[in-house]
């Protein structure tokens, strides 16, 4: 197999694991299984049929989390369980207001690129459930601007200095598009050729997963959604107590610009053509722009003119950042 340069070894390693279960550690203390689907060359997991494992002395309870892609630098271990191990586990069950299974508790993890084997752990008899897991807000930036407007090229930046991950609602969907065996693999794709909106439940579901895997960010960039109403209503009624918008980064640009962005950025996305771009830009002016408008109402636009060079307009956008952040 041609390997990407560079490659890191950890995710070299992990290519034979390819649709076998894994357990990932993540660096904020998080234990994952799931099956893996797909790792790119930094390591960046896609995995399904996620639980999230935690444990209370002997015992360890699960919470299904679905579908989740997990960033590379989050992971501090991952390694494929390994059904032939014996565990050598007793049957024995105690009432401790959880779903509980009896399993040893691992006492360290350490941080390793090499691939590990891992006993598999029985499933015992389960009480009832009589405790949450309470967990932080995300902290959210909304990234709007017409297609070509330079929204991932912006994030990319502000990801690698100012500790925002950054999420694209079209990446994140793109690759779910891909995965084999998707049930939403063909919806998406005939949203996406037709410059659509694809069903608000899928995207907001793929990006709770992906904050819920990305560990102790200052915050999360959204690029490219809420892209209208029905996504804004999607993502207040699913993501309430869980994420708060710090503000929304726009990116004004003049619309013919951005076509001829799109057109000349070679990254042969099937919606990088005149027919669907023409078709996004009618759906952003009737269906995107009102929700920055919206946003504004409660002052929480952030505008930067995008028709500039890189430079010129990071420097903009580390402002508005580092004004945001003393607020």
């Amino acid at each position: 197999m041609d390997l990407p340069d560079p490659y890191l070894p950890g995710a070299i390693s992990l290519f034979e694991q390819l649709d076998k279960k894994l357990l990932v550690v993540l660096r904020d203390g998080r234990k994952l299984i799931g099956f893996l689907r797909s790792i790119d060359q930094f390591a960046n997991l896609i995995l399904e049929d996620v639980v999230e494992r935690t444990f209370v002395e002997k015992y360890f309870c699960e919470t299904g989390q679905g579908f989740m892609l997990i960033r590379g630098e989050n992971v501090e271990l991952a390694g494929e369980i390994d059904d032939s191990i014996p565990t050598g586990l007793t049957q024995e069950v105690h009432q401790i207001g959880l779903n509980c299974m009896l399993v040893p508790v691992l006492h360290a993890f350490i941080r390793s690129s090499h691939r590990l084997r891992l006993a598999t752990l029985p499933f015992l008899p389960t009480v009832s459930f009589g405790t949450s897991t309470r967990r932080n807000m995300h902290n959210v930036v909304f990234v709007l601007g017409p297609p070509g407007s330079g929204k991932g090229t912006i994030c990319a930046k502000i990801q690698e200095n100012l500790n925002y991950v950054h999420l694209s609602a079209g990446d994140l969907l793109r690759a779910e598009r891909q995965r084999e065996g998707s049930e939403y693999g063909a919806l998406i794709e005939s949203h996406i050729k037709n410059g659509s909106i694809v069903p608000v439940e899928i995207t907001c579901s793929l990006l709770e997963n992906a904050m819920n895997a990305s560990g102790d960010a200052k915050g999360f960039l959204v690029d490219g959604f809420p892209r209208n109403e029905d996504n804004l209503q999607g993502w207040n009624k699913q993501m309430e107590g869980k994420a708060v918008v710090q503000f929304v980064l726009f990116l004004s640009c003049p619309v013919s610009i951005c076509i001829d962005r799109c057109l000349n950025r070679g990254q042969g996305r099937t919606d990088d053509n005149e027919e669907s771009l023409k078709k996004r830009v009618e759906t952003y002016n009737h269906q995107t722009y009102p929700i920055i408008e919206h946003f504004e109402k409660s002052g929480l636009v952030r505008e930067v003119k995008s028709e500039r060079s890189i430079d010129e307009i990071y420097a903009d956008v580390v402002n508005v950042f580092n004004a945001a952040n003393k607020e």
